[in-house]
């Protein structure tokens, strides 16, 4: 699966939704949406505990 900027996740364990900010190598930068969240992550950790969401 390809992750781009502006791909819409969703957080498997607490259905917290995700925005992807930026790209850098390999490491995904994930914001929530309603909350100051950020997290940094591969991008195989992404398809493992995030499903994408229709944009």
């Amino acid at each position: 699966m390809a992750i781009v900027e502006g791909d819409r996740f969703r957080d498997k364990l607490t259905g917290q939704s995700f925005i992807v900010k930026k790209i850098m190598g390999g490491t995904v930068i994930l914001e929530a949406e309603d909350r100051p969240n950020r997290f940094c992550l591969g991008s195989t950790i992404v398809e493992l505990f995030f499903e994408r969401e229709e944009n």
